[in-house]
């Protein structure tokens, strides 16, 4: 496993909790390999719809043919600044399910799971996704991956408020 930040604070914050952490901008730098999974837990809901689209296309490219891709971003509608929780102001981009899965299609992936965490609060807060980038001799049809959306499954639990992602340690 490879963890990437793009933040010199929460690499920081990593490296003082005993993991290793290499400086990864997805909109700047670039992987010279392929991967079988990345995960992107509450990472992409940082950036711009414009910065959305590259940022998903490279890390299309990142993943080898049949490579899984996870992520997580909050669900809503619009995008702006906000201080609350760290107390210094981060942009956010908030996302319909279907806007966000139009998003992953249209940066080539296959979508395999959409989820949210309406089980617990009466408005979903979190969209978690998987996806794959397709082997060239299997394509999901579109009426499979809009049934998915229209059938979704609900994640047992939310979301964690750590940036940190601690079942990726297994």
């Amino acid at each position: 496993m490879i963890r990437t930040e793009a933040s010199a604070g929460l690499r920081d914050y990593l490296r003082r909790q005993g993991h290793t952490v290499l400086p990864l901008n997805v909109l700047t730098d670039d992987m010279h390999q392929q991967f079988a999974m990345i995960h992107a837990n509450a990472v992409l809901l940082h950036f711009t719809p414009t910065q959305l689209t590259q940022a998903l296309q490279r890390l299309h490219r990142w993943l080898a043919p049949g490579g899984v891709f996870t992520c997580s971003v909050k669900h809503g509608q619009g995008q702006g600044w906000e201080s609350e929780k760290l107390g210094q102001p981060r942009f956010f981009s908030y996302w319909t399910t279907e806007d966000f899965v139009d998003q992953l299609r249209q940066a080539g992936f296959e979508v395999i799971t959409v989820m949210t965490d309406k089980a617990q609060v009466s408005e979903p807060t979190w969209i978690m996704t998987t996806a794959r980038r397709s082997r060239p001799q299997s394509r999901q049809s579109q009426e499979d991956q809009e049934s998915l959306i229209e059938h979704s499954e609900v994640f047992a639990d939310p979301a964690p408020t750590d940036p940190i992602a601690p079942h990726l340690e297994a």
